[in-house]
């Protein structure tokens, strides 16, 4: 009897200690397998020099996932982006190189599908390759807005933003939020210019013009808030769209985060060069930190350089 209780005693004591070492053993194991997937540091510095050897200046660099930043002691001069839907938007450069980890490699596939590849090569765990991505930008909004003219319009008339401040134009009497130029900020899970055009209060509208500008076959608009608009924002915002004064498209863009891409429909204007126009309103501008860009570009063009 008791050496039947001996052992039970035993057998629980047993299973006791299987039950606190199996999770750490677990444990173990799983951060075996997960560390077999990130790049050494050999791999992510052999991919950056190649990106130092063949980047031109106006190339664009993307770190793929967004959050995997360990190439940045290597790259961090080059100013790479860190964007969650690389993929899904064109990017403001002629030429995208990408340095992916292992969960990166797909924003890297998806890519080939839409941009001719240039340079495709693993070093290690790490994959990097080169779109060719057409900058025949006709127009971006960020690049041109200290050419634009800005007006406030209500039904007691106008005001011209006319005071050009360093880096954007202010409106004489109202507040400073109530100005439009380019920031860095926070609106695409990394920081990147945009233009800060927080609406004005209901009933006025916030224009905002661009001349000369020579339209393609597409119009996109990026349009997103600040995450404290994104929280906070009092109500959706209006932008409608004017080529020469003749509507060509709207969108509504309620509180949110980040960037949303919009696409317009230019193509019956295609090849003409018009006065662009964004008319930006709301019914409730509380906290309503909104923020767009907005960019004009031909079609991808052939590859310089053979793929490799």
């Amino acid at each position: 009897m008791e050496a039947d209780i001996g052992r039970g005693q035993r057998l629980r004591a047993a299973a006791w200690l299987a039950l606190i070492a199996v999770p750490p053993l677990l444990l173990v194991i799983a951060l075996a397998l997960q560390r077999s997937r990130i790049p050494g540091d050999g791999d992510l510095a052999a991919a950056v020099a190649l990106v130092r050897a063949e980047k031109k200046p106006a190339d664009q660099l993307a770190l793929a996932p967004f959050w995997a930043l360990r190439a940045m002691q290597w790259a961090g001069d080059l100013q790479p982006t860190f964007d969650p839907l690389l993929d899904q938007r064109p990017p403001a450069a002629e030429r995208l190189w990408v340095i992916a980890e292992p969960e990166g490699v797909s924003a890297i596939d998806r890519l080939a599908a839409r941009y001719p590849t240039e340079v495709r090569r693993r070093f290690g765990r790490a994959t990097v390759a080169c779109f060719h991505t057409a900058r025949s930008f006709t127009f971006h909004a960020v690049e041109r807005i200290a050419q634009a003219r800005v007006a406030l319009v209500s039904g007691g008339g106008s005001v011209n933003c006319d005071q050009w401040n360093a880096d954007r134009w202010t409106c004489p009497g109202k507040p400073d939020w109530q100005h439009v130029g380019v920031e860095w900020l926070d609106v695409d899970f990394s920081p990147r210019p945009a233009v800060w055009a927080h609406p004005p209060p209901a009933g006025e509208r916030l224009l905002i013009r661009f001349e000369k500008v020579q339209l393609t076959a597409q119009l996109e608009v990026l349009a997103g808030h600040t995450v404290h608009g994104a929280n906070y924002g009092g109500a959706p915002v209006q932008v409608v769209v004017r080529a020469n004064g003749t509507e060509i498209g709207r969108l509504q863009r309620e509180p949110g985060f980040p960037l949303r891409s919009h696409r317009i429909d230019s193509s019956a204007l295609q090849g003409m060069t018009v006065e662009l126009e964004f008319e930006i309103s709301t019914t409730n501008n509380g906290a309503n930190h909104f923020v767009f860009d907005a960019l004009i570009s031909g079609e991808p063009a052939a590859p310089a350089a053979a793929t490799r």
